[in-house]
Parts: C-alpha cells; structure tokens; sequence
C-alpha cells in the first residue's frame, strides 16, 4: 500500500450524480495486490421467512407488471440516463428540433439522439405513435447516419452488417399481407 491509512475517492457517476467511497487500507499499488484482499467466498444473508414471502410477493407482482413485448417487438426497454428525467429529455428532444435546422453539426445531434434514446424508446412502447406523428417529434431520426445509429442501439450491430437484403423479398411480403405498400 502507499502508506495513507485510508483513502477517500469522490466518484463521479453522472453529471450531478457523485459518491464518496472510503479505502480503510488506503489504495492498492497493483490490481493484483487489491484482488490479494477480496474474500473468496462472499456470505449469501439468510432471511427470516416473512423477509422471504415478501420478497417472493415483491417478485410476482414485478413479473406480472410487466409489459408483454408485441409480436416483433424488442423487448429492450433501457432505463433514463443518469440525472436524467422524462421532463430533462423532452427539453433535450425541442433543442434537438432546433439544431437539426443548422449546419455541420452531426456531432450534435448524433449526442442529442444518443442521449434521448431511452426516452424515444419507451414512447415507442408504451404510446405507439402513428409514424407521422414520430417523424414530427424525432426528424433528426430519419436521417441515414441516425437510421444506422439507432439500428445500432437497438441491436448491438451496424445496420450494413445485418445482411438484411437477404430477406427483403419477405419483408415486402409481410408489408403486403399487413396492407402496406404495393
């Protein structure tokens, strides 16, 4: 160790998001020496069986609050940013339909997108927007940089890389059969 008894880190996990964290033995010269200390075993706690059934209730009712995915609807559902709130995203959202009005300034928008994807995606979800509608709130979306992007969030995997060509002969039959285009 480096001769400090303890230390203290502030630990920054979002804008207005910090932690204090205390190192009684003050911090590790290596990793290796760190690891050195962690237990090998970490004790499971045992409750008490009320503690149990009120878990086991907490656990059910979670399960069953939640909402069944659509037939070909992911059923990724992120969370909000850290600090972030519907209300902060929506503000985020407006400054977005301003900034897709300038020029040269990808950079922000690709920002703007990224950081408002939880929030498109539960208005996606949970709102089902008409497509009209979802191209008037996010027309930043329907650019090709967004569209490979947001395919990327969605899926982990660049949209050129997904081969889809090779199934567009049945995409164009479902679109059929569902009364899309002909």
């Amino acid at each position: 160790m480096t001769g400090l008894k303890h230390a203290r880190l502030r630990v920054i996990l979002g804008e207005n998001n910090t932690e204090k964290l205390t190192l009684p033995n003050g911090i590790p010269d290596s990793i290796d020496e760190f690891l050195s200390k962690w237990p090998e075993d970490f004790p499971v706690p045992r409750f008490s069986y009320d503690t149990e059934l009120q878990l086991e209730k907490g656990n059910t009712e979670y399960q069953k609050s939640k909402k069944s995915p659509k037939r070909a609807e992911a059923t990724f559902y992120p969370s909000f940013p850290v600090g972030e709130t519907q209300e902060s995203l929506e503000k985020v959202r407006l400054e977005l339909l301003k900034e897709i009005q300038k020029r040269n300034n990808e950079g922000v928008i690709a920002d703007k997108m990224a950081r408002t994807f939880a929030y498109r995606r539960q208005e996606v979800v949970n709102q089902e927007p008409l497509v009209q509608d979802f191209m008037e709130r996010w027309s930043a979306l329907f650019r090709e940089k967004e569209i490979n992007a947001e395919f990327q969030r969605l899926v982990a995997l660049p949209l050129e890389q997904a081969q889809l060509d090779k199934y567009s002969d049945q995409f164009i039959h479902i679109i059929q059969a569902k009364g899309g285009a002909k």
